[in-house]
């Protein structure tokens, strides 16, 4: 596996150095041909001009022993050009080529470590369970090692994303501070405090609400009457998601606390 990665690695280097030669080799045909081209026109014709008169004797009037040789290296130069096209697509096909046989190897050396780990895991299971039960069967000793790995499997990729989610809304600033929360109101319900720093309210952050937030909150409201919505807030140190339920209750309002804006 490391060997096929590491030839992965030589290809697509090796195709993108010719590729960059071709390049450099088209740029420099590109130039001489433009060269060329001025040179035909400032001799006042072009590459289909007749070098002939109506009786058919060549023309007095242009040099065309020069015509002709510039048009010969224009019809060389543009065929050369042609064929370096062709080059440079062939070898840009190739580039890409190994480009994805390069990620595809990543990703299964990856996937094949990820395997190694998960066996380990599941032979140090199996090895504790018979241990602690020496007389259980290696077979359901087995699976109960399977179900082990896998359960902690899954504890751990919950962690994993409760940490990326924690790790964002850290980066997002709080734009509303509660100031009051009244007696069995819906934001009381949802565990809201005095005190609480609002970091994302439903859909509304202040990253991505930065002129009128005040209607954006509102506008959201309206459009959530019973629905709950995920209010993240700072309470000292910790973040905390609450659920929130916008609706009509005793009291004013739709949720039943004082927010002042932070600046």
């Amino acid at each position: 596996q490391r060997g096929r990665t590491l030839d992965s690695g030589m290809e697509t280097s090796s195709a993108k150095a010719e590729l960059k030669s071709l390049m450099r080799q088209k740029e420099a045909i590109e130039k001489e041909l433009d060269s060329l081209k001025q040179g035909l026109s400032r001799l006042g014709v072009g590459m289909n001009d007749a070098l002939v008169d109506k009786q058919n004797f060549p023309r007095a009037d242009v040099d065309i022993h020069s015509i002709r040789i510039l048009r010969n290296k224009i019809i060389t130069r543009t065929n050369d050009h042609e064929a370096i096209m062709k080059k440079i697509e062939k070898t840009m096909f190739s580039y890409h080529k190994s480009l994805r046989e390069k990620t595809k190897s990543k990703e299964d050396e990856r996937k094949d470590k990820l395997k190694d780990d998960v066996k380990k895991k599941i032979l140090e299971a199996h090895k504790k369970i018979m241990e602690e039960n020496p007389k259980m069967k290696k077979g359901t000793a087995l699976q109960l090692a399977l179900e082990q790995v896998k359960r902690e499997s899954l504890e751990n990729s919950k962690k994993a994303k409760k940490k990326a989610k924690e790790e964002e809304l850290k980066k997002l600033p709080p734009f509303f501070h509660v100031e009051k929360v009244s007696e069995d109101s819906p934001a009381e319900r949802a565990g809201l405090k005095r005190g609480d720093k609002i970091v994302k309210f439903g859909s509304v952050t202040k990253a991505n609400q930065k002129q009128d937030i005040w209607g954006s909150m509102s506008s959201l409201l309206m459009h959530s009457v019973d629905k709950p919505l995920e209010v993240t807030v700072i309470r000292g140190s910790n973040f905390l998601t609450l659920r929130l339920t916008p609706m009509k209750w005793t009291g004013k309002g739709l949720l039943g606390c004082y927010l002042v804006p932070i600046t």
